[in-house]
């Protein structure tokens, strides 16, 4: 407000005319002048009410969509329903340290040359699951969070750098259970570097009675808070059986990362019957499904 004041004392002494008559100083105000103060008032206040916005990081007028290019190194589609049209940000953040330089509307199709790795934002399609990458718009400055996008990056595409971004997930760890043999409700607790959130699988039989039933991955649960969250894992379907657990870093749902940690356990109690050899886990499979929705 106080700027807007400036603005207005500014323009009106423009407007001013200083006229001498009888010898004393006379200040009018002409018609022709008076518009013109009018004019200078409007376009610096306006100005004045862009540069605030831009401030505080919020633009509220919604962009012409600029259509995907089949040039882009891939394309995606503003997803839908959002709570409102998706920001194009100055870095791969949301909150005031990357303002938003223009929104696109839900339906909006965009193409895209890369992206890097930043906060992680819900995905509109599972909320309870955040999405880390940050696409870079092609042919246009800024970057848009994946989460609000229907539409992935090659699997071979390697993220790269952008203000505020993180390294990819490096290291994975199962700190516990540390005893070879778990029972009942097994309680694990994980810890990753830079992930949005860790899958857990299983490898185990479906029928442990039947020595003929084939090993396969199993989804056990996630952890969607890296520095230390918790997977509760039921085991007494599968009583006296040895099994091999993974644990993956998901960049993004359905967007695994290649960092995981694996550890065999023993589920007890045991059973009557000879404990079967474990068949050679494919590791790949394990990474490939880890990080799809249990729906």
């Amino acid at each position: 407000m106080a700027t807007l004041a400036v603005v207005a004392l500014a323009s009106l002494q423009f407007a001013v005319d200083i006229h001498s008559a009888n010898g004393e100083q006379e200040e009018t105000l002409s018609p022709r002048k008076f518009r013109a103060f009018l004019v200078v008032f409007a376009v610096a206040t306006g100005l004045v009410v862009l540069l605030l916005t831009l401030n505080r990081g919020q633009i509220s007028v919604v962009a012409t969509c600029p259509g995907a290019s089949t040039a882009s190194a891939f394309q995606g589609v503003i997803g839908s329903p959002l709570p409102g049209p998706a920001a194009v940000r100055t870095g791969a953040g949301i909150g005031s340290s990357f303002r938003i330089l223009r929104r696109y509307p839900s339906g909006c199709p965009l193409g895209f040359k890369g992206y890097c790795l930043g906060q992680p934002v819900p995905d509109f399609r599972s909320p309870s699951l955040p999405d880390g990458r940050w696409f870079f718009l092609d042919g246009e400055s800024g970057f848009i969070a994946s989460a609000v996008i229907d539409g992935d990056p090659p699997p071979s595409m390697e993220p790269g750098s952008c203000p505020g971004s993180v390294p990819p997930p490096s290291h994975v760890q199962l700190v516990a259970p540390q005893r070879a043999r778990i029972t009942s409700i097994a309680t694990f607790v994980v810890r990753a570097t830079n992930a949005p959130y860790v899958s857990l699988v299983a490898w185990y039989p479906d029928t442990p009675d039947a020595s003929s039933t084939p090993y396969r991955w199993h989804q056990i649960g996630v952890v969607t808070d890296p520095r230390g969250g918790i997977v509760r894992w039921d085991t007494r379907p599968v009583p006296g059986v040895r099994v091999v657990v993974a644990a993956v870093a998901c960049l993004a749902v359905n967007f695994p990362s290649s960092a995981t940690t694996t550890r065999r356990y023993t589920i007890t109690p045991l059973a009557t019957r000879p404990l079967r050899r474990v068949p050679r886990p494919s590791l790949a499979v394990a990474i490939s499904i880890a990080c799809r929705t249990t729906s």
